[in-house]
C-alpha cells in the first residue's frame, strides 16, 4: 500500500465524493430537463481531473476550475456546499509543488513546545521554513467549538492582495477513518443515470449523499501579513486581525468579507502557537535531532487508493534528546485542552524564545535561544502539578 499523510489524502477523498454527488445531482436534472438545483462549473465539473492536475505546475493552477470560494465570488447568492473543503485544492497544490514537506512532533517535544510562551514573539520574527508544510501531532488538540480533535495542521502562504496571507488548516482525527465511495457505487450511479432510470438513480445517490459525513470538521484561519501586522505579537488573535484587515480594505473599495461574530477558537489559538514554537524550534541546535522517514498508516481493510497525492512524502520526525517525566507530561499536555501559557504557583516556569546574546534590538536577529519550560522546586511535587497549586490559562 502506498505511503500516505492520511489526513491530506482522506480529506482530498471527502472532497472528490461531495462534488461528485453535486455533478450527479445536476447532470441527472439536466437530462430530465428541470432546472439544475446547482451550476455544473468549477469543482464540481472538474473534480476528476485534479489528480492529473495536481502534478503540473503550480504556476498555471486555475482555481476557478477546483475551487469553490472564487465560484462564490462570482455567485454570492449560492451557499458554499464545500464549507471547509472549498480551498482545499489550492492548498494541496501549493503543498505539493513546493515542499511536500510534513513535520511529525514526537510527543515529548510537541508537549515542550505547547508550554513554552510565545507572549514576546511578534510576526516578524517568524520565518516559515516553507510557502507550505504540514505538522503531523502524536497529541491531538482538543477542540472545543466541537467536539473533535484535531491531529493535523497544514499551513499555507502565498501572496493575495499584495500581501502574504498564512493559512493554518486543521484537520480532525476522524479524518483519517473516512470511508469514501466505493468504486462500484460510483459505477453504478453512473449507469442507472446512463440508462435514464431516475427512481432508482435517486434512490441509490440519496443513500450515497448520507453516507457522506457532514460533521468532519477541517476549520482555517487565514492572517494578512502586512507591515503592521507583522509588528504585532503572535498571541494576538489571527481572527481580529483578519478582520481589521478586511476593514482597511474596505475603505480600498475592495469587497472582502468577514462575518462579524466570528471569534478565534482555543483549538485555533493552540494549532498558530504550534506552529510558531516549531518555526522558532527548526532554527534552534535542537533541531538537529531530526530523522527523514515514509509514513506508513495502520493496515486496514480498505480499498487501495489510486494516485494518492502524499505519496513520497518528505516527512521528517522531530524528537527531544530528553524524556519528560510523567510529571512534566501531566504538566505540559493540559494547554493542548486549553488556551494560551500557564501559571502554577511558583513551582512552574513557562518556557521562551529569546534573541541571542547582544542582539535583542537587531530586528533581523532570531529568536533562536530556547528556554525550556520546567517545574521550579520539584522536591514540593507530589504526583501530577506542583502540590496545592492551581492552573490558571493566561489570554
Amino acid at each position: 500500500m502506498p505511503h500516505i499523510i492520511e489526513s491530506l489524502e482522506n480529506a482530498l477523498r471527502l472532497w472528490e465524493d461531495n462534488c461528485l454527488i453535486v455533478n450527479l445531482l445536476s447532470r441527472a436534472e439536466n437530462k430530465m430537463g428541470k432546472k439544475q438545483s446547482f451550476p455544473l462549473q468549477g469543482p464540481f465539473a472538474h473534480f476528476s481531473e485534479f489528480r492529473k492536475y495536481i502534478i503540473q505546475s503550480f504556476q498555471n493552477f486555475d482555481s476557478a476550475d477546483f475551487c469553490q470560494k472564487f465560484i462564490e465570488e462570482r455567485v454570492p447568492d449560492k451557499p458554499s456546499l464545500l464549507g471547509d473543503l472549498a480551498e482545499l485544492p489550492f492548498e494541496l497544490c501549493l503543498w505539493s509543488h513546493t515542499s511536500r514537506r510534513a513535520y511529525h512532533l514526537k510527543t515529548d517535544l510537541q508537549l515542550m513546545l505547547n508550554a513554552t510562551s510565545i507572549k514576546n514573539v511578534y510576526w516578524h520574527n517568524v520565518r516559515l521554513p516553507f510557502e507550505s508544510f504540514a505538522v503531523i501531532l502524536d497529541e491531538p488538540i482538543i477542540g472545543t467549538t466541537v467536539e473533535q480533535d484535531y491531529d493535523c495542521i497544514l499551513v499555507s502562504s502565498y501572496e493575495a492582495y499584495g500581501h502574504q496571507i498564512i493559512v493554518f488548516r486543521l484537520f480532525s482525527s476522524e479524518i483519517k477513518n473516512y470511508e469514501p465511495l466505493s468504486e462500484e457505487t460510483k459505477k453504478r450511479l453512473q449507469q442507472l443515470l446512463k440508462k435514464g432510470q431516475f427512481d432508482k438513480f435517486f434512490k441509490a445517490l440519496n443513500k450515497a449523499a448520507q453516507a457522506i459525513p457532514n460533521n468532519v470538521y477541517i476549520p482555517h484561519f487565514e492572517l494578512p501579513l502586512t507591515e503592521k501586522i507583522k509588528g504585532t505579537k503572535v498571541t494576538e488573535s489571527v481572527i481580529k486581525l483578519a478582520k481589521d484587515f478586511v476593514r482597511e480594505q474596505n475603505v480600498k473599495g475592495i469587497p472582502l468579507q468577514i462575518a462579524d461574530g466570528v471569534v478565534m477558537p482555543d483549538e485555533g489559538n493552540t494549532a498558530v502557537r504550534l506552529v510558531v514554537g516549531l518555526c522558532l524550534f527548526l532554527t534552534t541546535k535542537h533541531a538537529r535531532n531530526i530523522n527523514s522517514y515514509r509514513y506508513k498508516p495502520q493496515k486496514k481493510n480498505r480499498q487501495i487508493i489510486s494516485s494518492p497525492i502524499t505519496n513520497e512524502s518528505d516527512i521528517f520526525k522531530l524528537t527531544l534528546n530528553r524524556v519528560l517525566s510523567l510529571r512534566e507530561k501531566n504538566s505540559f499536555s493540559s494547554g493542548l485542552k486549553r488556551t494560551g501559557g500557564y501559571t502554577i504557583d511558583t513551582h512552574f516556569r513557562n518556557g521562551t524564545w529569546r534573541f541571542p546574546a547582544n542582539k535583542a534590538t537587531d530586528p533581523n536577529a532570531e529568536k533562536n535561544i530556547w528556554v525550556s519550560p520546567s517545574i521550579i522546586n520539584p522536591h514540593l511535587c507530589t504526583e501530577g502539578l506542583p502540590n496545592g497549586s492551581d492552573t490558571k490559562i493566561k489570554p
